[in-house]
């Protein structure tokens, strides 16, 4: 049986060995999962990013991009049992003009494009297709009709694109 003693110091040396790690770990100068951040400034896996409307507007905090594929967890279950990601007006992506040569007052959600949505694993995309201009428009827009000022872009762009 050990010594009371010898017990502590063991205790101890663990305790010192954690520390030193999560201090190497934090002097690295890569940012945690919701640590401040600026450009580049997160650690591996994650990307920094400001979930502020509009995005880019508020502080930047690491944020991780990976999501789980939902089929990891087996392939016997219903449809309607799992849950894929998506995204909300995922055609409303900041600093898009619009091809009609008007200011788009609707706030952006989405910082990537479709094909890089799709890319980082998502797999719903919800699009608000409004008939505007005698074609169908991706508009955030609100009354169920879509205006110059609200209207993003074409559908046939975006989907296009997938």
């Amino acid at each position: 049986m050990m010594s009371m003693t010898r017990q502590h110091l063991l205790g101890a040396a663990a305790a010192i060995i954690i520390t030193m790690a999560a201090i190497c770990r934090l002097a690295s100068g890569a940012a945690l999962v919701g640590g401040s951040c600026s450009a580049g400034g997160c650690g591996a896996g994650l990307r920094c990013t400001s979930c502020v409307p509009p995005p880019g507007t508020g502080p930047a905090a690491c944020a991780r991009t990976t999501p789980m594929d939902p089929k990891s967890h087996g392939a016997a279950l219903p449809f309607n049992r799992y849950s894929w990601l998506a995204t909300h007006n995922s055609f409303a992506i900041v600093g898009t003009r619009s091809p009609l040569g008007s200011a788009i007052i609707s706030p952006p959600n989405q910082e990537d494009s479709v094909t890089s949505q799709l890319r980082n694993g998502v797999r719903g995309l919800m699009l608000d297709a409004y008939d505007f201009n005698n074609a169908v428009w991706l508009c955030h827009s609100f009354s169920g009709k879509c205006f110059a000022f609200t209207a993003y872009v074409p559908a046939i762009s975006v989907l296009k694109e997938v």
